[in-house]
């Protein structure tokens, strides 16, 4: 197990740790998506309802780019989002062509996943924490069941209340 915590993006291993591998079927699976408003919003919506997924779907199927919750395109969202750490059109290209060929390596690539206690619906649902891109190529691949890594907080619900009262 410590050596799947030290596989932790940095940005997750301060809150979570790892609970344990699990195959969960994609449509369980909810990220958070960037709303288009002036003053963005992040809601959870299913894989199938962004951007990312349809533009996966264009370049491996030659399926029609479409709009997606509120965006144009896969384009439109990342030109105005640009400041997030995501994949450039090129980037996201190449991810992927090569999980086409190559397959989802989920040892060494998880998509991590938790629950979130206000975000209880639908039920048996997961939030990804890390692995949007990936989710969204394998969607589109037509994948319906996936490995992923569970995650569980660190902390208890009334113990991160009070952490985050009583910092600063």
């Amino acid at each position: 197990m410590v050596e799947l915590e030290r596989r932790l993006p940095s940005f997750l291993s301060g809150r979570f740790v790892f609970e344990r591998s699990d195959l969960i079927g994609i449509d369980r699976l909810y990220v958070g998506l960037l709303s288009s408003n002036v003053t963005p919003r992040i809601k959870y919506v299913s894989i199938y309802d962004t951007p990312h997924y349809a533009y996966a779907s264009h370049v491996l199927r030659n399926i029609p780019l479409r709009s997606a919750y509120g965006y144009r395109d896969y384009l439109e969202y990342k030109s105005l989002h640009s400041h997030l750490h995501s994949h450039s059109e090129i980037g996201f290209r190449n991810l992927i062509f090569s999980m086409q060929k190559e397959g989802y390596d989920s040892q060494n690539y998880p998509i991590l996943v938790f629950r979130h206690w206000s975000r209880q619906s639908p039920l048996n649902r997961w939030d990804v924490a890390d692995g949007f891109h990936r989710l969204s190529v394998l969607a589109a691949l037509g994948e319906k069941n996936i490995k992923v890594d569970r995650l569980k907080y660190k902390y208890s619900l009334v113990e991160r209340i009070k952490r985050r009262l009583f910092s600063g």
